[in-house]
């Protein structure tokens, strides 16, 4: 058993995934993208149909990208007022990894996620992230782990991933 106490996660911990999913972190880009290739359809649309408006394409475009970057800043400001009022914010968890898999405890709630509900656990430079779908990847900051604790997670990973037991029936 492996237990790490007084887990919580800094910005920097919960950074975006930039592989895991294959094409389906693509496919999620698109609404973002969407703006952007109506941006160029409609300026290409502009010059050509008004020639002697030759700044008026650029005036919209630069308008356009203008009033996104606003609006995103603010639904994202209003996504993190509304997240720091919930009840379990700032309430660092307990993380427990053993042969069935991980628990999560802290005073307001706990979950338990079976080895088999795992896609895959990701190691990377500073952290561990735990793959269970594109919504929920759990993700345990390596600072907060001895080395000790940080071999004998890779081992433990390796042996459920050699039972065959990590990620048994997802795709």
């Amino acid at each position: 058993m492996i237990e790490i106490k007084d887990v919580d996660q800094t910005a920097r911990d919960l950074r975006p995934l930039k592989r895991g999913w294959g094409a389906l972190h693509w496919y999620a880009t698109l609404p973002w993208l969407i703006p952007y290739l109506g941006l160029v359809v409609m300026t290409g649309l502009l010059m050509g149909a008004a020639p002697r408006l030759e700044f008026l394409p650029v005036w919209i475009a630069l308008g356009t990208v203008v009033l996104w970057v606003i609006g995103s800043n603010l639904t994202h400001r209003a996504m993190l007022h509304q997240a720091a009022k919930a009840p379990s914010r700032g309430v660092p968890y307990d993380w427990t990894f053993d042969d069935e898999g991980l628990v999560q405890t802290n005073p307001l709630m706990s979950s338990q996620i079976r080895w088999a509900a795992m896609r895959e656990v990701r190691e990377e430079a500073d952290r561990f992230i735990i793959l269970i779908s594109p919504q929920s990847n759990p993700v345990l900051p390596k600072r907060l782990m001895t080395e000790a604790q940080i071999a004998d997670l890779r081992a433990l990973v390796a042996d459920v991933r050699g039972q065959g037991r990590l990620g048994r029936g997802v795709d």
